[in-house]
């Protein structure tokens, strides 16, 4: 008797969840193609995360970034990987949806200026920030139309004023390497893919790195989010908790394997130069977050860096926990799922417990 309790207990004990018997496909909206902005998506993806969790990730990418938002707004997917002044745009319109993980928590524009010039200037980065930004004065610093308030608020970190300092010319990202090699720049403060470019195509060295954490001021953000719609969120509870959890398991690949890292944004993106791809890992892996965690206050404090010349959003009357995750163990659809296992292991401990009664019980009555 004894042995058929523990039999059926251990049974009972046993993994809820088994191999999906049909793999689900996700459309995911990417607002532009192989944006290594997005590095734990690509992760995520080239990784096999998702696919692990039985889920077909299928990423969509609209004509140009501007159209993501009506992209998502008319529906054409219910999961997006949206940056701060989209995802902000929507939740000021109250669009119906949730920020479920930060993709990116460091500022991804960083500063590099050509070999030559930095040395002439004595810029090295084992200088005082200060210093640094100081010894750039009259310089002119190439940057997109819209990350001018994040290169500002660099300079103020250090209490110095960007147009004091220096000349900010602004030049869209695809013109900036142009840009350089044709010295109507001195410097650009840039991104992916421009950033690795300047730094392996045309000998430019890494000078200030808010990537890396090294501006407060810019770190501690919520600059990209992995966003799906109301709807799915309640609808599919556990099939969004598995995308988070391959956002948090590319997260923590970043931070411990950079080779690996590598390899999986290569076989996400194949067509991309391996070179390249490692040397934007090793600037980027400090500015993905250590957890996919979302919050209101991040977004709150993102609105400080809205694009230049736009409208800020007031979130007047909008309450702002509407729109971030709500953990796994305070959602309703999604609790019994989560819990399963914890339940099916007490229950065979109560079953263990009233098998050894009985089997004491019989030694007794023998």
């Amino acid at each position: 008797m004894l042995g058929a309790c523990v039999a059926v207990a251990l049974l009972a004990a046993a993994p809820a969840f088994a191999a999906p018997s049909a793999r689900t496909t996700v459309r995911v909206l990417v607002p532009e193609e192989g944006n290594l902005q997005l590095l734990a998506f690509w992760v995520a993806l080239g990784a096999g995360y998702f696919a692990e969790a039985g889920i077909t990730v299928e990423p969509v990418v609209p004509p140009s970034p501007a159209m993501a938002q009506a992209a998502f707004v008319r529906g054409e997917t219910e999961v997006a990987l949206l940056p701060a002044p989209v995802y902000e745009r929507l939740i000021d319109e109250r669009f119906p949806f949730v920020l479920e993980a930060n993709l990116l928590s460091s500022d991804p524009i960083d500063l590099v200026v050509p070999r030559p010039l930095a040395e002439a200037r004595g810029l090295r980065r084992d200088l005082p920030l200060a210093e640094r930004l100081r010894a750039m004065r009259g310089m002119r610093i190439g940057v997109g139309p819209h990350p001018r308030p994040r290169l500002a608020a660099l300079f103020a970190s250090q209490g110095l004023d960007v147009d004091a300092t220096v000349r900010v010319v602004i030049v869209p990202g695809k013109e900036q390497n142009a840009a350089l090699a044709a010295g109507e720049v001195d410097a650009l403060y840039t991104h992916t893919p421009f950033l690795e470019d300047a730094i392996l195509d045309q000998g430019a060295v890494l000078i200030v790195d808010p990537s890396g954490g090294e501006v407060p001021a810019l770190t501690g953000r919520q600059i990209h989010a992995l966003a799906v719609t109301r709807a799915l969120a309640e609808r599919q509870p556990t099939l969004v908790d598995a995308l988070v959890d391959g956002i948090a398991r590319a997260e923590r690949l970043v931070h411990e394997d950079a080779r690996g890292t590598t390899n999986a944004v290569l076989r996400a993106l194949p067509t991309r130069d391996r070179a390249h791809v490692e040397r934007l890992v090793a600037i980027y892996a400090a500015a993905v977050p250590v957890t996919p965690r979302v919050s209101v206050a991040a977004i709150r404090r993102e609105l400080a860096f809205f694009p230049d010349g736009a409208t800020v959003p007031s979130f007047a009357g909008v309450s702002l926990e509407r729109f971030v995750r709500v953990p796994p163990s305070r959602r309703p659809a999604g609790l019994a799922a989560r819990s399963l296992p914890a339940f099916r292991v007490a229950f065979a401990l109560a079953l263990a417990l009233i098998a050894l009664w009985a089997s004491a019980r019989s030694t007794r009555q023998a």
